[in-house]
């Protein structure tokens, strides 16, 4: 049987990140992967040094995460900071939502891949007066959709 190598963390409190990091790295053995989900935290999370980030928004738009990780591992927290702060309406959405529904959602509102089938069970069909973000998602970002499309382009950086 294989052993541990790796911890998935959450990263619910930001401000956090680097005090926790440290304490792990004292009690896990060296070469021992540390990583971080919870995107919205994620930039903060590779500045502190963390060797991972589970990510959600990676699945749909690897290149503008790849960045961010990037630019925390070659020390220019600024850039990270900086590209991190161009996805804060995603990250809102994230948290209102859930990182998953988000994603789902903006795979359809870009035509990379239609959810129907998933959307049934993350959507009820009861709808709030806070939509779904399938709805909603890209007109909440600012610019929209277009913003959206360029971001995935990466002209947004």
């Amino acid at each position: 049987m294989g052993a541990i190598v790796i911890i998935k963390n959450p990263t619910d409190k930001g401000d956090a990140i680097k005090s926790h990091l440290a304490d792990q790295r004292r009690t896990v053995p060296e070469g021992f992967s540390i990583g971080y989900s919870g995107d919205w935290n994620a930039a903060a999370a590779m500045i502190a040094g963390a060797d991972t980030w589970h990510s959600v928004l990676a699945g749909i738009l690897p290149e503008v995460c790849m960045t961010i990780v990037t630019a925390a591992q070659q020390g220019d927290a600024a850039e990270a900071r900086r590209i991190d702060a161009t996805l804060a309406p995603l990250w809102s959405l994230f948290k209102e939502f859930s990182s998953l529904r988000v994603v789902y959602a903006l795979a359809e509102l870009l035509d990379i891949c239609r959810a129907d089938r998933v959307q049934s069970c993350l959507c009820p069909q009861q709808r709030s007066a806070r939509s779904p973000p399938r709805w909603n998602a890209c007109h909440r970002m600012p610019a929209g959709e277009q913003r959206t499309r360029r971001l995935v382009k990466g002209t947004v950086m």
